[in-house]
């Protein structure tokens, strides 16, 4: 009889802790859906966040090249925006912010001028109708998610510096310099050195002039395009735009004397067929010697040039166009056509940037 009773403990038992695997196992079933279904869910809106984030990263970039025009930037934004994603609208006005971008700091400062910087907002959302809907989480209670991505451009707006320029397009005893340095009353000298402190030479702004651009063998234009030109980085550019031979100054200890003499990098310009393309409607900054920028042979291949020598100061200015041919038949090098820019504050020099064109990155 104990016998038996035993045996049936032991029967009930097993079919006990067997209904209660069961249990787990539906259990831990309905777990694992759950979590393929959040996977399913999640996977999705990752799609979505990237498609957003790219969006985003379009309309900055575009929208940075209309600095700093705020209605064209907001336009080019939204436009962008509209191109590359069709659910609706992603991108509003009040979601284009011009501001600043401190370079030093990494920080976007919304409403600071001059404003060299823009971040735009993508979104899905319900109070637009564009929200993203989910598939699996709605047993939970989740029909749809808002999804945002946030992109900064910085696009410099003071200009951009392709050349190095010495004394054989500006120089105190070229016709024209002198023709103007008498109707204003000035020494020639002066009209072409930074006699105010403020590190841009003094021709006054809007004056066109037409001069020379040097001869093969004596050129006056070299170009810091090069791939090779060391001083890439923003700080070290600025340092090289702000550099004098002037051991008085505070420019003087900008550089290593080493890295200018030889200044690696740097091309002469002595093909006529080019010049044509040097017009633009870009203000652009050159640092201007007061003595020969003198070519050099190459280093390791690459051009170089010496370029420690005493500056005038920055000339600012467009390219306007291609004169005359200044020595008649036999001279390949023609006159350039420069149109003299307003000099920029500190602030402003320090959106000039390597190269011709709009500087544009996205920075966050």
């Amino acid at each position: 009889m104990i016998s038996e009773l035993f045996r049936n403990h032991l029967i009930n038992r097993e079919q006990d802790e067997r209904g209660a695997t069961l249990a787990v196992v539906a259990a831990s079933i309905v777990v694992l859906l759950g979590m393929g279904a959040l996977a399913v869910d999640v996977g999705m809106l990752y799609t979505v966040r990237t498609k957003l984030q790219a969006t985003a990263d379009a309309s900055a970039l575009a929208a940075a090249q209309e600095l700093p025009d705020a209605a064209d930037v907001t336009s080019m934004a939204i436009q962008y925006a509209t191109a590359n994603y069709d659910e609706g609208a992603v991108v509003t006005a009040d979601e284009v912010v011009l501001g600043r971008w401190d370079e030093v700091a990494g920080t976007f400062t919304p409403g600071a001028n001059p404003p060299n910087a823009v971040n735009v907002t993508a979104r899905r959302q319900g109070a637009r109708g564009n929200a993203v809907p989910t598939f699996f989480a709605r047993v939970l209670g989740r029909d749809w998610v808002d999804v945002s991505a946030r992109a900064t451009a910085t696009g410099v707006n003071g200009g951009g510096s392709r050349f190095i320029i010495d004394e054989e397009v500006f120089d105190s005893d070229i016709p024209v310099i002198e023709d103007l340095a008498d109707q204003l009353g000035v020494p020639p000298d002066e009209l072409i050195s930074d006699m105010d402190g403020d590190w841009f030479i003094d021709l006054p702004a809007g004056v066109i002039l037409e001069l020379p651009s040097g001869q093969v063998g004596d050129e006056g234009l070299f170009d810091m395009t090069h791939p090779s030109f060391p001083f890439q980085e923003n700080e070290s550019f600025q340092n090289f735009l702000n550099y004098n031979e002037d051991s008085n100054s505070w420019r003087y200890d900008l550089l290593d004397k080493s890295e200018l003499d030889p200044l690696i990098g740097v091309p002469v310009v002595n093909d006529p067929s080019v010049f044509p393309s040097f017009v633009t409607d870009e203000c652009q900054i050159s640092p201007l010697y007061k003595s020969d920028v003198s070519e050099l042979n190459p280093v390791d291949g690459d051009p170089a040039v010496n370029a420690l020598g005493w500056r005038r100061g920055l000339v600012r200015f467009k390219i306007i166009g291609v004169g005359v041919d200044p020595d008649g038949p036999g001279s390949v090098l023609p006159n350039l056509i420069f149109e003299i820019c307003p000099p920029l504050d500190d602030i402003e020099l320090s959106d000039i940037h390597l190269g011709l064109g709009p500087k544009i990155r996205l920075v966050q």
